[in-house]
């Protein structure tokens, strides 16, 4: 025989025994009370009775004077299952939660290194870091990125301003590949060159109006990923269309408008506008039908040297035919005055239907290209046409150095592997050999996944990481990981609510609480599976180590000083962790089928030790709550049937127990969400109870002492219909039901919880509640300040601050 789903078996002796049968003949003689009972919700429902539907359904929570009276002389017997002593200054009401819609003090948007989905891709490379543009920010009308140092191995992000001239960006901004101490980003004929070190923006060009904003699709070529010969990558739209094409370390950027007559199979457009970083435009003068265009599909398509601006273009050899063969000429300009002083052509054809992927070295002095009718592409010397380094592989090069003495080409080495090699381009001299896989290297055009070379090829950044300019079997990274989401797990302040730390998938982040600039950012090895669920983030008193925890995953601590991992956990055998305050060490409860103890794991412990010993069987031993110095937990035991509530020492022991034994178990224990205990040794219970998609959240205050007839001093409770406020934390059922574990505020007169819709506030000397809600349906994680009325939201695109009343 079972009674709500306990096992009634005759080994249990004491209280429990006791307090099974007491409640069993209670359950056997009220069967006719509870079934109309349960009639009269259904009739409640029907009508949209809401608050007397949640009143019938925690009955036991309701009625003083039934609980304590039993029959009435004209009303009904109490119903099966009240205790005989409920909270006797309990509120008789269940009125529907406060809620107070919040916006927004302050925001910052969060973003990985390495990009995923649709994210900007392309990376730059200097001689001390890596960074990505994240996203314009139209707000402050700013560029936000991201950057990466390698001496350091710290991730920040940071905002250049851009100047006023500049068009806000309608479209995604435009990043060239190469970038290096200048990145240069575009919009149409906008052009920004981003001075990295400066964090300075300088505009050249403006939008044309005659012209569209957005860039066509590219049509499809040969090259890597694509199985034989292409379309025509080089065939340009109609209509017109603006290009800026990025010099390899950003110093110069070529703007083009190519504008092709398909009914007249002629070129209309003429010129393009030579820019350097430093503001300075000269115009190059041609006939873009004389001589053709530069590759469309390649930033590296001219070069500067000196005096001289030298320009790669390519021309149909018969009228219209793009994917056939090809005259390819280099043009010389006087980089002063924009004037075409020689127009060098190769005396041989290309192949057509790869032109969209030639390539010109930064100086001007060699590019690389595949001659009509060969298989192989080679490094070829400009005006000698002297013909060096070939490989075999489809759009070999992947970009050059800033200085244009060395490129870095792909080759076929295995059917799993190919070759990346960086290769001096004066004598094709080898500098370095690698491997990378060949699906890494798969990519053509604007999915290139090669993105810059870094000064005298020491490093090389791809979408896949950053790696290192040395010879080894296969690629070393300077920088590895998974371009993921953000997506926060947990996060919180630090004591002095001057530190956020946010725990995502990927990485720990710390940002100022008050500036809310990012401080620290330390990578996990590995980032976590996606949907993880965190248990907490704490800080220590010092503010200088964090440690958290993911469920199923493991235990970190962070060393914020070193920037550096300082030891790890696997995955505990439990739940409702929470950490001690020295970080040394986790506390959590272990499944009841394994003894539901509250066990005790320390760093380098390959198992955890048993703190307390749950006292029945099917009994699980949870920690609600632990004093600054981890030397006093107040501990429930649920699943007894009756309340059971006490203080630990540091040693285990039971130090104070609470008189709850006759109290209804929802509200001293075993539904609690939240918890702390006052100077005076009173406790307060934050309690969420949920039952046919509503949820109450109760709040019961109770007074120390073994043997207390009444020791409750305060219980009240509101209602949440859970359609009204969608999502959930860890161990409640609705978006403002506290989280477990986390950093709160206040006293046993008026408190704070951070939860996901934002903070509970729970005034205990008015019996109320009230929720200041920074969303109805919230996708992230809260924390509440411990001292000054704000809490901080870490959604999936960023983290924003809050005030609340």
């Amino acid at each position: 025989m079972t009674r709500l789903g306990i096992p009634l078996d005759a080994s249990r002796t004491g209280r429990e025994a006791e307090s099974l049968d007491r409640r069993l003949r209670q359950y056997i003689v009220g069967q006719k009370e509870a079934i109309d009972q349960i009639v009269n919700i259904y009739q409640l429902y029907l009508t949209g009775m809401l608050v007397a539907l949640i009143a019938a359904l925690c009955v036991g929570l309701a009625g003083e004077s039934h609980a304590q009276k039993g029959r009435g002389p004209k009303g009904p017997k109490m119903p099966p299952g009240v205790p005989k002593k409920f909270p006797g200054k309990a509120s008789k009401s269940f009125p529907a939660l406060a809620v107070t819609d919040v916006k927004p003090e302050g925001e910052v948007s969060l973003a990985s290194l390495l990009p995923n989905g649709a994210a900007q891709s392309r990376l730059g490379l200097t001689d001390t870091h890596a960074y990505r543009l994240v996203e314009y920010v139209a707000a402050s009308h700013a560029f936000r990125f991201i950057g990466y140092e390698f001496a350091t191995q710290k991730q920040a992000q940071f905002d250049v301003k851009l100047p006023k001239e500049v068009k806000p960006f309608t479209v995604p901004p435009r990043v060239a590949f190469g970038g290096g101490d200048v990145c240069v980003v575009s919009q149409q004929a906008q052009v920004c060159f981003v001075h990295i070190k400066d964090r300075k923006a300088v505009a050249v060009g403006d939008i044309d109006s005659k012209a569209p904003i957005k860039e066509s699709k590219p049509v499809k070529g040969g090259g890597r990923g694509k199985k034989g010969p292409g379309e025509g990558a080089s065939v340009p739209p109609s209509g017109g269309e603006y290009r800026v094409h990025g010099l390899p370390g950003g110093a110069y950027a070529l703007s083009i408008l190519r504008n092709y007559d398909a009914k007249a199979r002629k070129y209309v457009s003429v010129d393009a506008i030579l820019y350097s970083a430093s503001g300075k435009a000269v115009t190059l003068k041609f006939e873009h039908e004389t001589y053709g265009v530069p590759p469309r599909g390649k930033d590296a398509v001219f070069g500067v040297k000196g005096d001289t601006a030298v320009l790669l273009v390519t021309k149909p050899k018969n009228t219209g035919a793009f994917s056939g063969e090809v005259v390819l000429s280099c043009l010389v300009f006087d980089l002063k005055t924009g004037a075409l002083k020689e127009a060098q052509t190769h005396p041989e054809t290309w192949g057509g239907q790869d032109a969209d992927t030639f390539m010109m070295a930064p100086t001007g002095d060699f590019f690389v290209a595949q001659p009509w009718g060969k298989y192989d592409r080679f490094v070829t010397e400009r005006g000698t046409w002297k013909q060096g380094y070939k490989t075999d592989y489809f759009d070999a090069c992947v970009g050059f150095t800033p200085d244009g003495s060395a490129g870095i080409f792909l080759g076929n080495n295995t059917p799993q592997r190919a070759y990346l090699t960086a290769v001096r381009l004066a004598d094709s001299k080898d500098l370095w050999r690698t491997t990378v896989t060949h699906d890494e290297a798969m990519g053509n055009g604007e999915d290139e996944p090669f993105t810059a070379v870094g000064p005298e090829a020491r490093a090389v950044a791809a979408h896949f990481g950053i790696i290192e300019g040395t010879s080894a079997g296969e690629a070393r990274f300077l920088y590895k990981n998974e371009g993921v989401d953000f997506e926060p797990l947990c996060m919180s302040y630090d004591q002095a609510g001057k530190q956020v730390a946010v725990m995502a998938l990927d990485r720990l982040i710390v940002l100022d609480a008050k500036s809310r600039t990012e401080t620290h950012s330390i990578v996990l090895e590995k980032p976590l599976a996606k949907g993880a669920q965190g248990e907490f983030v704490a800080f220590s008193k010092a503010g200088d180590k964090v440690m958290a925890c993911v469920k199923g995953a493991g235990v970190w601590l962070f060393d914020l000083t070193k920037q550096a991992v300082l030891a790890t956990m696997g995955p505990l055998g439990g739940d409702h962790a929470r950490p001690l305050p020295d970080l040394s060490a986790v506390v959590f409860t272990a499944p009841a089928s394994e003894g539901g103890n509250l066990m005790l794991q320390a760093f380098g412990q390959e198992k955890a030790n048993v703190h307390y010993r749950a006292e029945y069987e099917e009994v699980q031993a949870i920690c609600l709550w632990m004093d600054e110095k981890g030397e006093s937990m107040l501990v429930t035991e649920r699943g007894m049937g009756e309340g059971n509530l006490f203080l630990l020492n540091k040693k285990g022991e039971k130090a104070e127990t609470y008189s709850v034994a006759e109290l209804e178990p929802r509200v001293v224990g075993d539904k609690a969400v939240a918890a702390f205990v006052t100077k005076s040794k009173n406790v307060v219970l934050i309690n969420d109870i949920s039952e046919g998609g509503m949820t109450l959240i109760n709040c019961t205050v109770i007074e120390p002492g073994k043997d207390v007839p009444d020791p409750v001093s305060a219980s009240f409770q509101c209602t949440i219909k859970l359609d009204d406020l969608q999502g959930r934390s860890a161990y409640g059922a609705t978006a403002a039901t506290p989280y477990f574990g986390a950093l709160w505020q206040g006293d046993d007169k008026q408190c704070h919880f951070a939860c996901p819709a934002g903070v509970l506030s729970v005034d205990i000397a008015k019996s109320s509640f009230a929720l200041s809600a920074w969303s109805r349906k919230p996708v992230g994680v809260v924390a509440v300040h411990p001292k000054s009325k704000e809490f901080f939201v870490a959604g999936n695109t960023g983290l924003a601050t809050y005030k609340f009343k």
